[in-house]
């Protein structure tokens, strides 16, 4: 998918990735290759996680709390914190990408890491499986009873959008 895209009266307004990383201030481009580092990673590990197989965002939060104030290890605890949970959104409970443990030992290629990309990519499978209506959701039509809403009025919907976007040329708007 090549970024999100609104239907606004009969044009087609498109958010992609530049535009999220123009407005978060991330960097964006193609994820690099993180490489394995060794014995800083492995004795950080060691300091701060007992389950090493299996690290969640609430693992990392718990080390951050334990770790010395101040300390290196607390500043890259944090950072991995704030970019698992707040960046990319994961639940507490929700296992970590293990290759960011690896890239907080380098801040260099940490710091130009395009963590605006990945971030997108997050938001667009969030809202991609966002759940919908449910069944259960009802209005009341003024006689006591609920009715729901129906899936031929929502599939109309969703086909008479298509037709006006396919009838109309999308404008494009102009970037910077």
């Amino acid at each position: 998918m090549l970024g999100l895209s609104y239907a606004i009266g009969s044009n087609v307004a498109q958010f992609i990735v530049k535009d999220f990383c123009l407005i978060s201030g991330l960097k964006c481009g193609t994820e690099p290759d993180i490489m394995s580092r060794g014995d800083a990673h492995n004795q950080f590990m060691k300091a701060h996680f007992t389950n090493r197989s299996h690290i969640t965002c609430n693992d990392l939060a718990n080390a951050f709390l334990k770790s010395e104030r101040g300390s290196e290890d607390s500043f890259k605890l944090g950072l991995l914190y704030f970019v698992e949970f707040v960046i990319m959104g994961k639940p507490q409970n929700v296992k970590t990408n293990e290759e960011y443990l690896h890239l907080v030992h380098k801040m260099d290629e940490f710091n130009d890491y395009p963590w605006g990309s990945i971030s997108f990519e997050f938001l667009q499978d969030s809202l991609l499986f966002a759940p919908g209506k449910k069944e259960s959701d009802e209005v009341n039509d003024g006689k006591g009873k609920g009715h729901k809403k129906g899936r031929n009025a929502v599939r109309s919907s969703v086909r008479k959008w298509k037709k006006n976007v396919e009838d109309e040329k999308p404008k494009r708007i102009n970037r910077p």
